[in-house]
C-alpha cells in the first residue's frame, strides 16, 4: 500500500497498523519520535498586508519555530533552515507575487513549510482590493473622474473626458473653454455637467424648441417661456375651461386650475 506520508512517520508500517515484528530498535523509534517533535511551525506574513490590485506582495514566514535531528540523534534549532512552497488558487507563487496575476479571487494563501523532510501546512488570509467607488469596472487608481461611472480617462490631460473630446471635437480645448456647436455658444463645463449637448426645451415638454411648432404662439407666450411674463388667463380656443388656449397648453405646459379660473376675467377676452 502506498501513503502519502508528509510528516516521513510510516516508514516502519506496512499496512494500517504499526508491525512490531519488524524488530524496530529503540533508536528507530527515537527517530520516529523526534520526527513528531519535527513538525515545523510558523506564521505567513503578507508585505504589505492589504494589496492594491496592481501592486505586488512579498510573502515571508514569521515566528518559525522547527527543530531538526543532527548525526548524534539530537534535536537542535533549524528555524532558520527552513523552506517553503507558497500556493494560491492551487498554483505555486513566488515572492514577490503581482497581484494582477491572481484572476480568480483567493481568500487565503497557503504554505507548505519543510523542516529537512518534515511538512506542515499554513495559510494566512489575502485580501487584494479593487478601489471602484463610481462601479464602471475602472479601478479608482487609473480613474480620472473616479465617482462619475459616466468618465474615465483624459489621455490629453485637457480636463475633458476623452469621450466627450472624441464626440465633440474637443481636443483642443480645456474644461474652462466656450465653444460653437451647429451655431450654438455653450461652456465646456456644461457640457461635462449634462454628459453631452443637448437640444434646448424650455419647457420641457420632451420637444427640443427647434422642432415645436410655434406658430401659435405669439410674443406673450415667449415672455411667459422665459419667465419675464406670468401665463395668460383668457384666451380663445380654451377647450377645458381653465383660462387657456388648448394649443399653447398642451405646447408649453401653461397649466392653471379651474378654479383659479374662475376668479379671472371672463372668457370673453380675446387674444387676436
Amino acid at each position: 500500500m502506498n501513503k502519502i506520508d508528509p510528516l516521513g512517520l510510516w516508514h516502519f508500517m506496512t499496512g494500517d497498523e504499526a508491525q512490531p515484528l519488524n524488530h524496530i530498535s529503540r533508536a528507530d523509534l527515537a527517530v520516529v519520535i523526534k520526527k513528531i517533535f519535527m513538525i515545523p511551525t510558523a506564521s505567513l506574513t503578507l508585505t504589505p498586508a492589504s494589496v492594491a490590485y496592481g501592486d505586488s506582495f512579498d510573502i515571508s514566514l514569521t515566528d518559525a519555530k522547527a527543530e531538526a535531528i543532527n548525526s548524534s540523534i539530537n534535536l537542535y534549532d533549524s528555524s532558520d533552515q527552513l523552506t517553503f512552497i507558497a500556493i494560491v488558487n492551487r498554483q505555486t507563487v513566488n515572492s514577490p507575487v503581482a497581484s494582477a496575476d491572481i484572476f480568480e479571487q483567493a481568500e487565503n494563501i497557503y504554505a507548505f513549510i519543510d523542516n529537512h523532510g518534515v511538512r506542515n501546512v499554513i495559510a494566512t488570509p489575502l485580501e487584494i482590493i479593487f478601489s471602484d467607488q463610481d462601479s464602471d469596472g475602472v479601478q479608482d487608481r487609473h480613474d480620472t473622474w473616479p465617482a462619475d461611472s459616466r468618465y474615465d480617462t483624459d489621455a490629453d490631460g485637457n480636463g475633458i473626458p476623452d469621450i466627450l473630446d472624441s464626440l465633440y471635437s474637443l481636443g483642443s480645448y480645456d474644461q474652462d473653454s466656450v465653444v460653437s456647436i451647429d451655431g450654438r455658444l455653450i461652456a465646456v463645463s456644461e457640457i461635462i455637467t449634462d454628459g453631452g449637448i443637448f437640444p434646448i426645451d424650455l419647457n420641457g415638454n420632451g420637444i427640443a424648441d427647434d422642432e415645436e411648432d410655434t406658430s401659435l404662439i405669439d410674443t406673450t407666450a415667449l415672455q411667459v417661456l422665459s419667465g419675464q411674463q406670468a401665463p395668460p388667463i383668457v384666451t380663445t380656443g380654451d377647450v377645458d375651461g381653465d383660462g387657456h388656449i388648448g394649443t399653447a397648453e398642451a405646447l408649453y405646459g401653461i397649466q392653471q386650475s379651474a378654479q383659479s379660473a374662475e376668479n379671472t376675467p371672463s372668457d370673453s377676452v380675446t387674444n387676436n
